[in-house]
């Protein structure tokens, strides 16, 4: 038992010494991590000192050049502070509570903030959380990059000390105020009660103050311009965070809360170019706005096409707004022009062809040439009426979109199917919402509406083999220090199938020819184009013109921002459509630069036979020798084995010709068409004879006067057709045998 005693004592004596072996290495290890640590915190930040100058910084000018790189417009952000004794402690109290809720309370630094940013980054694996104060954002957006790094977050952090140890917390919010970027190229919170509420500071609102609160977390998302919704839950975000830390009543909560904020909409009374650039370039700064100093931003404006679109406009008197666009191929936007912005309208007719034709087409469901009855048609209680109540009975689709017939654009879509139809509207970045799924697309009803920009950079799938290319007015940004902070790159989506392209262009074509898009036809330029009208039973709202060639494309829209009514004389087929063949007059293009679109080889140009497609609608290649005017040229995808082929000329064909007793007269009566022609033989004793040729007689009735009695006689037709002196023959009708009786006299035929 002692032994056993002993022999335990030893064992845990000898346990303990290993413990305290491990104990003191996972110390050792531990310390020097600490001090590895501190020497390399000390090495980078080691020469990091805080810039008072830096601490309001207010070099943001901007240089907008053209696609020639000639400098068109320049713009200089000056100096706009407001003291902070003239902020209202509810616009005060609002940023705190949702930006720094401990802010009069931590040196700078955050750390129980801090501490569980950096477990939720642990368990993520990222650096989503920064767990940044306001005196950390005042010394990021002032002297750092926006890198999400260990190394800028630890001089960060010193900065952040240094800044709590100079300045006082009232002077840190006060400069923090004066700097932060609140989207639209706006810095500062005087210059955002100006844009956003067209008030001063002092007399901002509690919901006011928190909405602009809410905006500085993701400036582009929360935009109330883009995202007036978003915008609002936001501000609702801010004015919970007020109630919890007691900054607002219960009673001023409820005052508030889910209330919406009058916002100022822009004033300018022209959108030309470089307003729509500013909107760009306040998308991409918005990724990191404090790196945003005199700026060059180089456009693709082509100046001299953005002076002709722009004069067109202007000079056109009618009584509405009017918007234009041209975009090249690429994407790339060359000339622009509004009196109300890039507003979201309902569409119309111009969504036909991306909805209704092209998915059709490309699915296979029908050919250009398919026949589609237009008639009053009930949709399971959607039933769509044509403009005047016009119905056309059986029209080829491609007919059906010259006219735009609504019903034809319904029934295509039907077919199709509104979730595979949608499919393609958003590669083409058209935007949906939840209640856009039904049959009511066709005709170009969208719940929020549709940009001018957004439909007419869609229609690049037309003239640019199916690709799709959105649409973009900045090509580069350069720094003040020379770099280039962005620089557009081509991208293209995959739409639909060049062949379905071909197809749709032949049809845009005849549109401009002979169908609503007539009155481009003015224009000495090929072209391809759709119109639209938005009309109710009063009168017209919107009205549309997209036109395009292989090198650029043009959308143009009267309407009004406010919904009212248009004069009735304004149709897409009228007054866009004029302005955009004035416009298209007046692009000058190099020599040799084509505008036609030229066919895939993945279509055939082929004949089909018109008396078979207008009798029953079937689509039947046409005969070799057909003659022009029973031939009709059409596009066939693909291969076109499939197709039956005619045999009308080349093998002559009709029904059976009577056969009768007239006047004891043998009388054969042939039932030709207008193209054949006919030889009658009559066979006696083995021998035939020919006794008859419709050519020569132009009369569809052969009548024998030389029977004779006691004979039998046997009669055939062979049908034939005459082109380019060859004659082609058809099938022997060999009709029934007739016997003459001994003595003809009377009926003998009956008896």
């Amino acid at each position: 038992m002692l032994i056993c005693i002993i022999y335990i004592h030893f064992y845990i004596l000898n346990y303990m010494k290993k413990a305290l072996k491990i104990f003191i290495l996972i110390f050792g290890l531990v310390l020097i991590f600490i001090l590895g640590f501190i020497i390399y915190v000390n090495s980078i930040t080691a020469n990091i000192n805080l810039d008072t100058e830096k601490l309001i910084s207010f070099d943001r000018s901007l240089t907008f050049y053209d696609n020639d790189y000639s400098a068109i417009l320049e713009q200089s952000n000056g100096r706009n502070l407001v003291e902070i004794d003239l902020i209202m402690p509810h616009t005060l109290n609002a940023f705190v509570s949702i930006e720094d809720k401990r802010f009069y309370n931590h040196n700078g630094i955050d750390y129980k903030g801090l501490l569980r940013a950096t477990l939720n980054n642990v368990k993520s694996f990222t650096f989503k959380e920064g767990a940044s104060t306001i005196s950390q954002q005042l010394i990021k957006n002032t002297h750092l990059s926006n890198e999400k790094t260990i190394k800028r977050k630890l001089i960060e952090i010193k900065l952040a000390k240094q800044l709590e140890k100079k300045y006082t917390k009232k002077e840190i919010l006060e400069k923090y105020l004066n700097t932060i970027y609140f989207g639209e190229n706006t810095y500062g919170i005087k210059n955002a009660s100006k844009l956003y509420f067209n008030q001063s500071v002092e007399d901002l609102s509690i919901n006011q103050s928190a909405m602009l609160a809410g905006l500085i977390n993701a400036p582009s998302y929360y935009s109330p311009y883009k995202n007036y919704e978003k915008c609002m839950q936001r501000k609702d975000v801010v004015l919970k965070q007020m109630l919890s830390q007691g900054y607002i009543s219960k009673q001023q909560f409820n005052q508030n809360y889910n209330k919406n904020v009058e916002v100022c909409q822009t004033n300018s009374v022209n959108h030309g170019y470089y307003y729509m650039a500013k909107q760009e370039l306040n998308e991409i700064i918005s990724r990191s706005p404090y790196d945003a100093k005199s700026l060059k931003i180089y456009t693709y404006c082509d100046t001299e096409l953005q002076n002709n679109l722009e004069n067109k406009l202007r000079n056109n008197t009618v009584d509405a707004h009017k918007s234009a666009v041209l975009i090249n191929k690429n994407g790339q936007v060359n000339a622009y022009f509004s009196t109300c912005g890039d507003v979201q309208r309902q569409l119309g007719s111009v969504i036909k062809p991306l909805v209704s034709y092209a998915p059709a087409i490309e699915l296979d469901l029908v050919h250009s040439a398919t026949k589609i009855l237009d008639e009053k048609t009930d949709f399971n209680g959607y039933t769509p009426k044509n403009f005047n109540n016009q119905y056309y009975g059986n029209l080829s689709v491609k007919d059906s979109l010259s006219v735009s017939s609504n019903v034809c654009a319904v029934k295509l879509l039907n077919y199709v199917g509104v979730e595979k139809a949608t499919s393609y509207l958003k590669k083409l970045n058209i935007p949906l919402s939840n209640s856009d799924n039904s049959l009511v697309l066709a005709l170009g009803s969208f719940d929020k509406g549709v940009k001018l920009s957004e439909i007419t950079s869609a229609y690049s799938v037309f003239n640019d083999n199916g690709y799709y290319s959105s649409p973009k007015f900045i090509k580069k940004i350069v720094d003040n220090k020379g770099k280039v902070i962005y620089q557009d790159t081509v991208k293209k989506e995959k739409v639909f199938d060049e062949a379905t392209i071909s197809i749709m262009n032949d049809m845009m074509q005849n549109n401009v020819k002979n169908g609503t898009a007539k009155k481009l036809s003015f224009c000495n330029k090929t072209l391809y184009a759709k119109t639209g009208t938005v009309g109710y039973e009063k009168a017209n709202t919107d009205a549309y013109t997209i036109s395009y060639n292989a090198n650029h494309i043009l959308g143009v829209w009267i309407g009004n921002k406010e919904n009212s009514f248009l004069d009735n004389s304004i149709t897409g087929g009228n007054t866009p459509a004029i302005i955009s063949s004035q416009i298209w007059n007046d692009i000058i293009y190099d020599k040799g630069v084509k505008e036609e679109i030229e066919l895939s080889d993945k279509v055939n140009q082929v004949y089909i036979d018109k008396i078979s497609y207008e009798e029953n609608g079937k689509i039947v290649l046409a005969d070799e020798i057909s003659p022009n005017r029973y031939k009709i040229k059409t596009l066939i995808k693909g291969k076109i084995n499939s197709l039956q082929k005619s045999s009308r000329f080349s093998s002559p064909m009709i029904e059976k010709p009577q056969i009768l007793v007239n006047n004891n007269s043998i009388e054969i009566r042939l039932c030709l068409t207008q193209y054949y022609d006919a030889l009658v033989f009559r066979e006696e004793n083995g021998k035939k004879v020919k006794v008859y040729d419709t050519k020569n007689n132009n009369k569809s009735i052969f009548i024998d006067k030389e029977i004779k009695e006691n004979r039998t006689y046997t009669y055939s037709v062979i049908p034939y057709y005459s082109c380019d002196n060859k004659t082609y023959y058809g099938k022997e009708i060999v009709l029934s045998k007739i016997k003459s009786p001994t003595n003809i006299v009377g009926d003998w035929w009956n008896e």
